[in-house]
């Protein structure tokens, strides 16, 4: 019984992406400064991998990719957060970024502090409130997801 409970609680450490953790200070304030994110209760951060980190190109249509966030967004209360989106990949998304909701990944800032450790995924969810509690996703996600981060951040 003793093996079965450690074991749980490691799972759930290991994927402990419903589990506030906390930036630093600089961390907190170079995010901010990087995406501009003042007014907004919370920060999302859709990432995406460059395809040499993932099973699959995803960055072949970061064009079309626009409308599929939208609507996948449309499920969510979004008045108070500040959603962007950041690519690893600078070169093959250099048409879509515009440093307002669409970057790349400045020094390699998000991937390294946040998403370098995860091997063959092609995306990663962050969500920041303005206290520095994040919570953190590898892979895919959901918008059930990104609403359990929400409330999770809210408390």
């Amino acid at each position: 019984m003793k093996k079965i409970l450690f074991f749980i609680f490691l799972f759930s450490s290991i994927s402990g992406t419903s589990q506030n953790l906390k930036l630093t200070d600089i961390q907190l304030d170079s995010i901010a400064k990087i995406y501009n994110w003042k007014s907004k209760e919370f920060l999302i951060i859709n990432f995406k991998h460059s395809s040499d980190h993932c099973f699959w190109d995803n960055n072949a249509n970061n064009e079309a990719g626009k409308k599929w966030w939208e609507n996948f967004y449309k499920k969510l209360d979004t008045s108070k957060t500040q959603n962007i989106y950041v690519f690893s990949d600078q070169k093959r998304a250099k048409k879509i970024i515009d440093n307002k909701i669409y970057f790349g990944d400045t020094s390699d800032f998000i991937y390294k502090t946040f998403f370098s450790q995860q091997k063959k995924d092609c995306f990663g969810l962050l969500v920041i409130n303005k206290n520095g509690d994040y919570n953190i996703a590898f892979g895919e996600y959901s918008i059930e997801k990104t609403k359990e981060f929400l409330k999770n951040l809210s408390n």
